[in-house]
């Protein structure tokens, strides 16, 4: 199965307050799987070994930049995440949840916003099944 997961950033306030927290918001439209926290920083998507997923970034306000520069597992590489095409917003990044993998995986996703660095740090999870 193929997973998309938008992640939103309310560009303005984030540079506002210099941080992610708070101005990110991530969505899988995979609720139906088991996904939790559709629409929060903290969004659990629920895949399975072997599963695709698709992470995209896009702000709020359209005339402002936002793009994923990275991702980290602090728990173990679930999925070896490349840098794919890139969108409208930015680059695409995907990648295939690893076999021997099960259980709930927090990730480190770091993003461009303009041209500031931003780090949002173990809240969104991967919860393979």
């Amino acid at each position: 199965m193929d997973t998309n997961i938008a992640v939103i950033v309310d560009i303005a306030a984030a540079l506002a307050a210099g941080e992610l927290r708070g101005n990110i918001y991530l969505v899988d439209g995979n609720k139906s799987a088991g996904s939790k926290g559709e629409g929060t920083e903290g969004l659990q998507t629920a895949i399975n070994v072997g599963d695709t997923i698709t992470w995209s970034a896009w702000g709020l306000q359209v005339e402002t930049k936002v793009r994923i520069e990275s991702f980290s597992f602090p728990a173990g590489e679930v999925i070896d995440v490349v840098r794919g095409g890139n969108a409208i917003a930015g680059y695409t990044w995907s990648g295939k949840v690893k076999k021997g993998f099960s259980g709930v995986y927090q990730y480190n996703l770091n993003l461009r916003v303009e041209s500031r660095k931003m780090s949002l740090t173990t809240l969104p999870s991967l919860n393979v099944q």
